[in-house]
Formats: structure tokens, C-alpha cells, sequence
């Protein structure tokens, strides 16, 4: 196989839980998403079913098949909590340790994507929280999750399986989010939601390029949503001097 073509799977579900794929994680709770999860559950049965899922739900076995049918990378989504410093969610950094380590065993490379944000940038469940996108309101939030990334690419920088990094999945940067949404579990955590304007999100790239190229080896790949506005972009990244990045559409 070309190794610059890549022809790869998303793990999805594994690290950053959607309902729809495991509906019994969510079993005795009206949780939608993980924000509410740890809120109905005693801290003991959250933590046995968030290991026990992460333990069985992706492993060796399923690396080992994902080589074995000549792809050649897989996409891991994490969620901004992955160091284990936001309770009450747990972390997952030694599962992503794991899946380096199998990647490398089994020839394949890795495209981390950042999954969700603190308050969410989107309001879908797997953004972290239905029906709230508040994330880009708190400049606080927002260098939360630049730290994230940061870290990620100091720890990982050096791993050869490590193809790229995604800054932030599906930003909703146009008004199809239109406030307190009727998924949202909690009206008033939901109060002042709104969509990721535009020229925020662009800003927000400008920063995150800026510190993660100054931390990767010039060949890994730093990569882009579009906010659901593909047309928008047009030449944008070559005018900020970007190099090496895709944009996810």
C-alpha cells in the first residue's frame, strides 16, 4: 500500500461514549451522554462500567484485524478529560498508551482527534453534553483545551505511528444551534448556548497550529474541521502560513 494513502477506521465509542452504539452503559439513568452519566450512578458502578467497557470494547484483537484487512491507520476520538484531572469523569491516557503500542506492533498509524470540549462545542452527545455549546464563551475552557492538546503532542511527538492530530471535532460554527436546545437535560446549564462564530473558530486555529507545530516534528499532520461550512475556508490556511494539514469536512 502507498504510504501516503491512508485508508483507515474511526474508533468511535471506545474513549468518548456514544449512546446509540452502547445503550446499556447508560442502563437505571436518563443520561444522554457521559456529562450526566457519573451524575446517576454511584461513583463505583461508573468506574466499573467505564473500565470494563474501555477494557472489552477495543483491544489487541481488534488492531490486529484492522491490519489484517489492509487498512493502514485508525482515528481515535478522546475526550478533553483524558489526563484524569476533571472530575468526576475518569481519564484515558494509558488506554491511548495501549493503542500506541498496538498501532506500532500491527504497522499502523494514528490521527488523535480531540473529541470534545469542556461545556461542549456543539451540543451533541458526543461533543460531551446534549443540547449545551458554551465551550467558546469561557476563555478559561478554551485554554483548557489547548492544554489538552499540548500535552497530547509532547507525549506523543516522538511515537513513529503518530500521523496527526485533530484540534477539535465538529465545532458548530453557524447558527443551526439556536440556543437551549430540547435535548439539553438541564435548562438553565443550557441558558446562553450558541454557535462557534466563525471568526472565533479561525482564531482558535491560529493558536492551536501555532502551538502544536511548535511541539511535533514538521511531518505529523495537524487537521481542521470545517464547522460545517467547507465554502468558507477557501485558501484561508495557506494565507496563515499553515503547512502540512488537512481540513475534515
Amino acid at each position: 500500500m502507498n504510504p501516503d494513502y491512508i485508508k483507515g477506521v474511526n474508533l468511535g465509542n471506545w474513549l468518548v461514549l456514544e449512546k446509540w452504539m452502547s445503550p446499556a452503559l447508560f442502563d437505571s439513568t436518563t443520561a444522554d451522554d457521559e456529562y450526566y452519566l457519573p451524575t446517576q450512578l454511584d461513583p463505583a458502578v461508573y468506574e466499573a462500567r467505564i473500565k470494563t467497557h474501555r477494557a472489552e470494547y477495543i483491544n489487541e484483537r481488534d488492531f490486529a484485524t484492522i491490519a489484517s484487512w489492509g487498512l493502514n491507520s485508525v482515528r481515535i476520538p478522546v475526550p478533553y478529560f483524558i489526563f484524569g484531572d476533571r472530575a468526576p469523569f475518569i481519564g484515558c491516557i494509558d488506554e491511548l498508551d495501549k493503542a500506541f503500542n498496538w498501532a506500532e506492533k500491527y504497522g499502523l498509524t494514528i490521527l488523535i482527534d480531540l473529541r470534545t470540549a469542556p461545556m461542549s462545542q456543539n451540543g451533541f452527545d458526543n461533543g460531551g453534553i446534549s443540547g449545551v455549546c458554551k465551550w467558546a464563551q469561557n476563555p478559561d475552557l478554551v485554554e483548557y483545551a489547548l492544554n489538552v492538546l499540548e500535552r497530547l503532542a509532547r507525549r506523543y511527538r516522538d511515537e513513529p505511528t503518530l500521523h496527526s492530530i485533530e484540534v477539535l471535532n465538529e465545532p458548530v460554527s453557524w447558527s443551526v444551534f439556536h440556543g437551549t436546545s430540547n435535548t439539553a437535560k438541564d435548562v438553565r446549564e443550557a441558558s446562553g448556548s450558541t454557535h462557534v462564530p466563525l471568526r472565533f473558530l479561525k482564531r482558535f486555529y491560529r493558536d492551536a497550529y501555532t502551538r502544536l507545530r511548535a511541539i511535533l516534528r514538521p511531518e505529523t499532520v495537524i487537521v481542521f474541521h470545517d464547522g460545517f461550512r467547507l465554502l468558507r475556508w477557501g485558501d484561508w490556511f495557506r494565507r496563515a502560513g499553515m503547512r502540512n494539514v488537512m481540513l475534515d469536512t
